[in-house]
């Protein structure tokens, strides 16, 4: 190199700030030192979970980051720089959050959100036409591979009696 100008380089990954030296050395044995003090801050830690394990087509669905060292968030795809979103998924999705920290360290959290397609119609199946006051009627969920059912009533059966004295609205729903 022109005018006896030597590159001399080194990779350091230091885990915490640390103050390195070099010293250097002429023919002459005649020596020069100097110093740098590299900071080390620590990367952001998120998580992210969700309010629901899993979510129905067509219900809203909050994600919420919590961590340490976090000054902005980045949500994939929404974008807005908060803590929790709340949205309606359609399909099975990865989310994933980009944190960076007020020393403008990054790192990444990612969630997979399970999306359960719905049944399909339930139709409910009954007795008799028309009802009587105070007279018993059964009600029946039509309705093919459901884990289980809830009834306006509380009751949990595919087949419920109920003794209607008004008339009455009863719904069933899946879960």
């Amino acid at each position: 190199m022109a005018n006896n100008q030597f590159k001399c380089s080194i990779t350091v990954s230091p885990s915490q700030t640390t103050n390195y030296v070099v010293t250097a050395f002429n023919s002459a044995n005649c020596t020069y030192s100097i110093s740098i003090t590299i900071a080390v801050h620590p990367l952001p830690q998120a998580s992210i979970s969700a309010s629901e394990p899993f979510i129905c087509v067509g219900l809203p669905l909050t994600l919420t980051a919590t961590g340490t060292n976090i000054h902005k968030y980045q949500w994939w795809v929404f974008g807005p720089d908060t803590a929790a979103i709340t949205f309606t998924p359609s399909v099975n999705t990865f989310y994933q959050l980009i944190v960076t920290s007020l020393c403008g360290c990054i790192s990444t959290a990612s969630f997979n959100i399970s999306v359960v397609p719905l049944a399909g119609d339930l139709q409910i199946d009954y007795s008799f036409p028309f009802f009587c006051a105070g007279e018993p009627t059964s009600l029946r969920v039509l309705h093919y591979n459901i884990q289980s059912y809830l009834w306006s009533t509380g009751l949990t059966l595919t087949l419920i009696t109920v003794y209607p004295t008004t008339q009455t609205t009863l719904q069933c729903c899946w879960y």
